[in-house]
């Protein structure tokens, strides 16, 4: 059950380890808990980063796919299509 979801705008840095502008975290039952943008410098930037994070966190919560899910997804499509090394 969503009870809150907390939204923040953060340096790039303190966002996690692959190079992504967004990320969001979920509580125990997988509902979303917190929605994180990269600072972009551009508020509209940074608030259509924050739509798109809900959007896909309110998605994958509704067809049972976890956080972790995504984060390998991620991973892997950065490695694969930007040469990242994660």
């Amino acid at each position: 059950m969503i009870k809150s979801i907390h939204m923040a705008v953060l340096p790039h840095r303190q966002l996690r380890s692959y190079p992504d502008c967004g990320d969001w975290l979920v509580n125990e039952d997988n509902s979303p808990l917190v929605l994180c943008s990269a600072d972009t410098g551009n508020d509209l930037s940074n608030l259509a980063i924050l739509l798109h994070e809900f959007v896909e966190a309110v998605w994958c919560w509704q067809n049972n796919v976890t956080e972790a899910e995504v984060t390998r997804f991620d991973k892997e499509w950065f490695t694969e299509n930007h040469n990242v090394d994660i």
